[in-house]
């Protein structure tokens, strides 16, 4: 029966026809399936970034239209140009020079020794926790002064 089954091309042509089809539709399922799980990821992980990495409480938004409260801190990096009476010049990577207006509560630390701003060398590696000015210039609340590479080197540190 089975041999004559297969000697009708028409019958053989419509099984192999609807195999593909169920075939088709089993990798669209599939891929349906992988689809909405990454959706529901993206989902979850957007509704819980604000929790994950310090959204301010209460809420992304205090209420309808207010932005939440600024944060404090500014940050900037650079190699120190000049230092004269309470300013710093830096250069940052992308070859900006920025003022830095130092105050006296303005911590300076090189490695872990508090320093004074006259102690900081020309071409220091430094970096600024502070906030901005209204005059285009950064405030420094703590500055971190980075050891000269080859001056560390050649100490063995």
């Amino acid at each position: 029966m089975f041999k004559e089954l297969i000697e009708k091309k028409w019958l053989v042509w419509v099984l192999a026809a609807a195999g593909e089809i169920v075939v088709l539709l089993l990798v669209f399922r599939v891929g349906e399936v992988v689809g909405v799980t990454r959706a529901n990821f993206n989902t979850e992980w957007g509704q819980n970034y604000g929790r994950l990495f310090g959204e301010p409480q209460p809420g992304f938004f205090n209420e309808v239209g207010e932005l939440p409260p600024s944060i404090p801190a500014f940050g900037n990096a650079g190699t120190v140009l000049s230092v004269s009476g309470g300013n710093l010049v830096i250069q940052d990577n992308r070859l900006n020079e920025k003022t830095i207006v130092l105050s006296s509560s303005t911590t300076i630390r090189e490695g872990t020794s508090v320093i004074t701003a006259s102690e900081i060398p020309t071409g220091a590696q430094i970096v600024i926790i502070g906030a901005p000015n209204g005059q285009g210039a950064i405030t420094a609340r703590f500055i971190r002064v980075f050891p000269d590479e080859l001056e560390a080197s050649s100490t063995g540190n």
